[in-house]
């Protein structure tokens, strides 16, 4: 596995264009850093074409809190989850999924009611959302964001995943998928 980043002033990502499923350690790794900047975060979760079925494969049903579906769109499921308990080796059930980390002013309600899902830079910039995982590919493709203060955690994963064999790049262009987000 091979994950790209960039360090910016104000804003730390990083992706791969492969499957992260293909080595169990990292996506063990992966899974516990999601879980860890959950902390004292409030967590929506995006899913696009996540059938019921699948559901557990991905989330823990003990954190989800609660669960909506766009009702002209049946494609789209949201959840409130009290901690990101995921298994991002098991994305693939959904044709893409994200995971929000806002601030605790960010309440269930008004994060359906908005189109928060398609402006997560400029909701970094401002300080409302401080991270955001996603997938896309049916978990081909993954991609984080956040602001500054993950830095030192990232680093460590970096450092974590470096350790089991994962290659850590760090190219002179950014582009990564979702670039235009």
């Amino acid at each position: 596995m091979t994950l790209n980043y960039k360090i910016k002033s104000n804003l730390i990502v990083f992706w791969c264009s492969s499957a992260v499923d293909e080595n169990t350690a990292a996506a063990t790794l992966l899974n516990d850093f999601l879980l860890d900047i959950s902390k004292e975060q409030k967590v929506y979760f995006y899913g696009y074409h996540l059938p019921d079925k699948d559901e557990q494969e991905i989330i823990d049903p003990a954190v989800i809190l609660a669960k909506a579906e766009v009702l002209l769109e049946p494609t789209k499921t949201f959840y409130h989850l009290s901690e990101a308990k995921v298994k991002v080796e098991r994305f693939d059930c959904a044709y893409e999924a994200t995971i929000y980390y806002f601030k605790d002013e960010v309440e269930w309600s008004e994060f359906l009611a908005t189109s928060v899902i398609a402006r997560p830079k400029k909701l970094i910039a401002n300080g409302i959302l401080s991270a955001h995982f996603s997938t896309t590919n049916q978990g081909a493709d993954v991609w984080f964001e956040s602001n500054k203060n993950y830095e030192q955690r990232v680093l460590q994963l970096f450092k974590d995943l470096s350790d089991l064999g994962c290659e850590i790049k760090q190219p002179f262009h950014l582009s990564y998928p979702n670039a235009n987000s």
